[in-house]
């Protein structure tokens, strides 16, 4: 219901607000649920329908990602936060780059390999922290 959504929102501390929160969500969560509680909640027209400035919802911009679960029951269906503040990106090793001319001779090409190693830390989410998530009763 929108009012999970709103009680969602409504637990990101405030502090978090200034670092520009943001929805995480598969794609068919955001048709079957996001998209269908915007089109029934009534006062929209067909150029709000069908705009294509990108996905938001209730105000926030909307990412998508598959590794979200698509069956969403007793899932965290959800992420909503302000995921700069609450997640570290760090190199592992050196951007190593690497080039032959003798793969694929025959069809006069040069190939290219760059190997990029890193890692992500989820420092500060849950209760009280940047990022918080929706869970949607099994069943």
């Amino acid at each position: 219901a929108l009012a999970d959504f709103n009680t969602l929102i409504g637990t990101l501390p405030d502090k978090y607000f200034f670092h520009m929160p943001s929805w995480i969500v598969s794609r068919q969560f955001y048709s079957t649920v996001m998209q269908k509680l915007m089109y029934a909640a009534g006062g929209n027209t067909a150029e709000n329908i069908q705009s294509a400035t990108g996905a938001s919802f209730m105000g926030y911009p909307v990412n998508f990602t598959s590794k979200m679960p698509a069956d969403s029951a007793g899932n965290c269906a959800a992420l909503f936060g302000a995921f700069a503040a609450g997640c570290m990106v760090g190199d592992r090793d050196d951007i190593s780059v690497a080039a032959s001319e003798d793969f694929a001779f025959d069809e006069d090409v040069t190939t290219v390999r760059v190997l990029s190693r890193y890692d992500i830390n989820v420092h500060d989410a849950g209760a009280n922290g940047a990022i918080v998530g929706l869970y949607l009763a099994a069943s």
